[in-house]
């Protein structure tokens, strides 16, 4: 067994917890790949043998085997993980409450003097107030 060629469809339900609020909602993924399964000696040893820019992105990936046996189970696992967004957000989900710019210091004073130190008046407390004290040498209490 020398190069296999590997043709696969992934399917799974998955559970996420969303990045925004922290809530476990479901997603299906499904996604077509193709794998290179090569002798392992045949591949470069480290990533400093090849050159970044000739990499083509759209190629199917090469895969080491060692020439006995090929681990789709590991290979199809591994491309699950590669279609998991790193940061899952759930549908309706949204950053309307982001900050685009950190305020400046003079915008947090103000802030502080006017009343107006809780999140854009929600009542609720100011999660960085802490670490405005311990920048200005403060401790925690």
């Amino acid at each position: 067994m020398r190069h296999v060629r590997a043709d696969g469809k992934l399917q799974a339900r998955v559970t996420q917890t969303c990045a925004i609020t922290a809530e476990p909602f479901e997603e299906i993924l499904a996604e077509n790949f193709t794998l290179n399964f090569v002798p392992a000696n045949e591949l470069p040893e480290d990533d400093l043998e090849f050159d970044i820019d000739s990499i083509d992105l759209d190629a199917p990936d090469d895969v080491a085997h060692d020439g006995k046996a090929l681990d789709l189970g590991e290979a199809a696992a591994e491309q699950l993980a590669l279609m998991l967004d790193p940061y899952p957000r759930k549908p309706g989900a949204g950053l309307q409450e982001a900050v685009d710019v950190t305020p400046s210091d003079e915008e947090l004073k103000a802030a502080r003097e006017s009343g107006k130190g809780s999140a854009e008046g929600s009542g609720r407390p100011n999660p960085f107030a802490a670490l405005t004290s311990l920048r200005k040498g403060d401790k925690l209490d």
